[in-house]
């Protein structure tokens, strides 16, 4: 109940064409259920926590995606370009246009200064898989610092549990 919705001072791209828009939850809060990201949001735009004046978040969200090319779906993160069927099927290609186009339209208006990621369980449908998650995501978060270049860029990871676990 104490999120703020919608947050005016987190500016929000989705879009390959990197223009921004207030950040809003869908459903305008009413259910109760926030994302990892909009908790984020609210705790360093809050006065309590981190006080940040606006912040500009560029975001490529899909379910059940992996960042192995043998996971959960056709729909993966990897670097590793050559394994995909098509660019189609890259989100971090997609996320990339996203980052570059946003770089390209507000040029030094802004510095990306972190990346939030949530992964669940996309990269559990085998041992073989999941025994390549650590190197896939390392991977992975090199190419993202390598397209904003900073390879210090700040990382902040969330997860989804397996199970539901009621005390």
């Amino acid at each position: 109940s104490g999120f703020v919705n919608p947050n005016s001072k987190v500016h929000f791209c989705n879009n390959v064409n990197g223009t921004f828009s207030d950040f809003q939850i869908k459903d305008g809060g009413s259910s109760n259920d926030w994302s990892f990201d909009a908790i984020v949001y609210d705790l360093l735009t809050n006065a309590s926590f981190g006080n940040q004046s606006d912040i500009y978040v560029m975001k490529k969200s899909m379910g059940g995606t992996s960042i192995d090319k043998d996971g959960a779906t056709d729909y993966h993160w990897t670097a590793d370009y050559e394994y995909l069927a098509s660019e189609n099927y890259s989100l971090l290609r997609s996320f990339e246009k996203t980052i570059r186009k946003a770089i390209e339209l507000q040029g030094d208006k802004f510095e990306i200064k972190a990346f939030v990621w949530h992964q669940g369980e996309g990269d559990t449908v085998s041992l073989e898989v999941a025994n390549k998650y650590y190197d896939n995501l390392k991977n992975m978060l090199a190419y993202v610092r390598g397209i904003v270049g900073n390879p210090r860029l700040h990382f902040f990871c969330g997860s989804i549990s397996e199970k539901n676990v009621v005390s």
